[in-house]
Parts: C-alpha cells; sequence; structure tokens
C-alpha cells in the first residue's frame, strides 16, 4: 500500500531528498526501507548499523510517534503519513556566534507537522 514519507529540513540539508516521497509498505520498516533504496544516503542519518532508528530520530505516523522504535513494525495503511523528524535542541550559537535558526525552522516544522500529537490520538486504532 503507498504511503507517503515527509522528512524535515534536518535531513534533507545533508541528502539530497524531496521533501515528499512515496513507496510502498504495510509497516513502518518497509516504508523506511523502501525510501532507504530510494535514496542510500539517508540511511546513515536515519538508521545505525544494526539497523535500528537512531536516537535522535524520531517517526510519526500520522500524529502519532510510533510504538516500536527497535523492529519499526507499526503497521501503516494506504494513505497514512510517515513523518520522519531529527531531534531539535535548542540554545546553541553558530560558528560565529549567531544564533542557529536551523534548529527553530525544524522545531517550527515538527510543531506544525504533529501539532495535533499534543491534543490527543486523532481515532487511529
Amino acid at each position: 500500500m503507498s504511503v507517503e514519507i515527509r522528512m524535515a529540513r534536518g535531513l534533507r540539508v545533508h541528502v539530497a531528498v524531496p521533501e515528499r516521497v512515496h513507496v510502498e509498505g504495510s509497516t513502518a520498516r518497509e516504508a523506511l526501507d523502501a525510501l532507504i533504496e530510494m535514496h542510500p544516503p539517508l540511511r546513515r542519518f536515519v538508521l545505525d548499523d544494526a539497523r535500528r532508528l537512531r536516537q535522535h530520530v524520531n517517526i510519526y505516523i500520522n500524529d502519532e510517534l510510533i510504538a516500536d522504535r527497535r523492529q519499526l513494525s507499526d503497521s501503516v495503511e494506504a494513505g497514512d503519513t510517515l513523518y520522519i523528524l531529527p531531534a531539535v535542541s535548542g540554545g546553541a550559537t553558530g560558528q560565529f556566534g549567531r544564533a542557529s535558526w536551523e534548529g527553530r525552522r525544524d522545531s517550527d516544522e515538527r510543531d506544525r507537522v504533529v501539532g495535533q500529537h499534543a491534543q490527543g490520538p486523532a481515532g487511529r486504532a
């Protein structure tokens, strides 16, 4: 089944990949593997050497954080959207003492993309 994967700008600045990609898969793992097959350089930013989700990366299915970070076995359905978001920290300054806006943009994007998460589940079974 076709699902859309959306990647935050924090990933796209490292790897030339579109913001949105459509892949086939019935689990988060299958969808992520299909994405990485299309864009192999993403692998090192999203998965560790054991093919587990990196500690600083979060994946949401629609508006819910995935439950299975180790195997990525959460199921996806046709029309679902997976969001791949690197963790964002604040307060750091850039190389020349300027505030780093990159983190702020990713944080705003995450809030926009999964804003419903704070309001609770949206009826997903």
